[in-house]
């Protein structure tokens, strides 16, 4: 063959089977890539993760630590009650591309680490109390969260959350009010 014939068979290939256009740039697709969450659902989320591991440690410790069966039973309620909650917080940070935490924060840590060093009715009042004061704020976050999230799936998990923790609320309260060194 000639050159020149060699050179136009090899244009001729090439055109053949180049692409009519150029490849798309690569795009998952919206089933295979999460979408991002806003801030605020990110944050209620991951609260409400590393809360849940706080309650769980919280009422392990008070398994040890409590001296009375009312207290110790609702430290065993956190730990399942919570334990749930932990396990639903993780699937639904995996679904908006999130990852949970995996331990309490800092200010949840030390907070164990005053109910580690406290015992009897000293534990049951410093629990009890913060446990209250910690389920009333869960409560108003979620409630903000049903209000004014933009994910429906935290919103949906937050909706799953906030019966428990009005249930959880009475709990520590009926259980205050027969402790009457913390009144």
């Amino acid at each position: 063959m000639r050159p020149a014939a060699t050179a136009a068979a090899c244009v001729l290939a090439a055109a053949t089977f180049a692409p009519t256009a150029p490849f798309p740039p690569f795009a998952p697709t919206a089933a295979s890539t999460p979408t991002a969450v806003s801030t605020e659902d990110r944050t209620y989320l991951t609260d409400s993760a590393s809360g849940a591991l706080w309650e769980v440690a919280g009422g392990r410790i008070a398994q040890t630590n409590s001296t009375r069966a009312d207290v110790r039973a609702f430290g065993q309620r956190m730990v399942t009650d919570h334990s749930r909650q932990y396990a639903d917080a993780r699937r639904v940070a995996a679904q908006v591309g999130e990852r949970a935490p995996t331990s309490p924060d800092p200010t949840q840590q030390h907070d164990l680490g005053l109910f580690r060093q406290a015992r009897g009715t000293t534990f049951d009042c410093v629990y009890l109390s913060t446990e209250w004061t910690d389920h009333l704020a869960d409560i108003a976050s979620t409630q903000l969260e049903l209000s004014a999230g933009k994910d429906a799936r935290v919103r949906a998990y937050a909706a799953r959350n906030l019966p428990v923790l009005r249930q959880h609320l009475a709990l520590v309260e009926r259980d205050l009010q027969s402790l009457p060194s913390c009144r």
